[in-house]
């Protein structure tokens, strides 16, 4: 925790409203299942005094350093209380937490890289060395260039849970909290958060092997030119617009992917994906179209539930339902998104959230 003695603190205990728009999915789409999360709590923070506030945001600064502090560090920290609700024993609040989340290890000091070294070492097959050893060169100069020493501000969402026996006593030394992990899928403990150094270690493993097994399975039609895509260009864009809303299905989590894919990745609009068009607002779960169907078939996104390939500028899909967002981080160890139907800016996606991704070969 000493890395957690320096930093600098800003917590601004905002009220305010959100307003929560259900058009994520249109048409026969499944409806996202990360709404069903606040379909019960109510609006009002004032459950909490401010020091209440303050022991709570503590708590949570103090766990989340145990779960990441190794390889990042965090500052400037703002919050919100927005939502709670109350059973006979407990109250739970809904936090928003957003901070400046940094990596501050070189990337050939992470287990990620240590994978990829290793399977360089050991593999008598020329396809997987060779593979191995671009993944290298490509992941140095990704980190290096990109993370490495730079705050990137990220948003974490939580679920807090307090005895109303605690509540009772402002002042109350021993408050006793229970904090979950708000994600798509649903609720995580804290201390399920944490990637290993064997699982990220393992993680390089599969990188070789699951660009190995693309590229081999990959041939690309004679005479077919793909559009140019900026993947990080698409990345910036779902970081700086994702309070950004447009039009009908403002909300919409497909609509906001297909934006930064267009205005921030350079992918060109067509007959069949333009704005409003079903290609374009709608997910693909649904198997017969949408953006994802649309960039796997007309602009060489691959897919892939591999989390270990993964980079800014992906889609993220979810499998149990039709949602979707944008990669805005990938180091081989941490995965973060941008999506809408409620707004998020850069939030980590849990190592074990049932999702698959579509991504474009670097």
């Amino acid at each position: 925790m000493k890395k957690f003695l320096s930093y600098t603190m800003i917590l601004l205990l905002v009220l305010s409203s959100t307003c929560i728009n259900v058009y994520a999915n249109v048409g026969s789409e499944e409806e996202n299942a990360e709404l069903d999360i606040l379909s019960d709590y109510e609006f009002d923070s004032k459950e909490l005094t401010n020091l209440q506030k303050e022991k709570l945001t503590q708590e949570i600064i103090e766990q989340i350093g145990n779960v990441f502090g190794e390889n990042y560090s965090f500052e400037n920290f703002e919050w919100e209380i927005e939502y709670f609700k109350r059973s006979d024993n407990t109250t739970k609040f809904y936090v928003t937490l957003s901070t400046d989340m940094t990596l501050v290890k070189n990337a050939t000091e992470m287990p990620y890289y240590k994978g990829l070294s290793e399977t360089l070492k050991s593999s008598v097959d020329p396809n997987e060395r060779n593979t191995a050893q671009t993944l290298i060169d490509e992941y140095v100069e990704e980190v290096n260039s990109l993370y490495f020493n730079k705050p990137y501000r990220t948003m974490f969402r939580f679920e807090v849970e307090i005895l109303n026996s605690d509540l009772e006593s402002i002042t109350n030394e021993n408050m006793i909290y229970n904090i979950s992990y708000i994600s798509e899928d649903g609720l995580y403990p804290l201390d399920t958060l944490k990637l290993s150094d064997e699982e990220a270690v393992n993680n390089g493993k599969q990188a070789v092997q699951a660009i190995t097994a693309l590229n081999s399975d990959h041939n690309e039609p004679l005479g077919i030119t793909y559009s140019s895509y900026d993947r990080l260009g698409a990345r910036d864009y779902a970081i700086n617009h994702f309070y950004d809303h447009h039009g009908e299905y403002s909300s919409n989590c497909a609509n906001f992917v297909s934006y930064c894919l267009n205005q921030g990745g350079g992918l060109p609009q067509t007959s069949s994906w333009y704005p409003g068009s079903l290609n374009w607002i709608r997910t693909g779960y649904n198997g017969s179209e949408g953006v994802c169907i649309h960039v796997n078939n007309n602009e060489n996104f691959a897919w892939t539930s591999n989390r270990s390939i993964i980079y800014a500028g992906c889609i993220v899909s979810w499998n149990a339902y039709s949602h979707v967002g944008l990669t805005t981080y990938g180091d081989g160890s941490l995965i973060r998104f941008s999506a809408h139907t409620t707004d998020k800016q850069d939030v980590y996606l849990p190592t074990s959230e049932n999702v698959s991704f579509y991504r474009r070969p670097l």
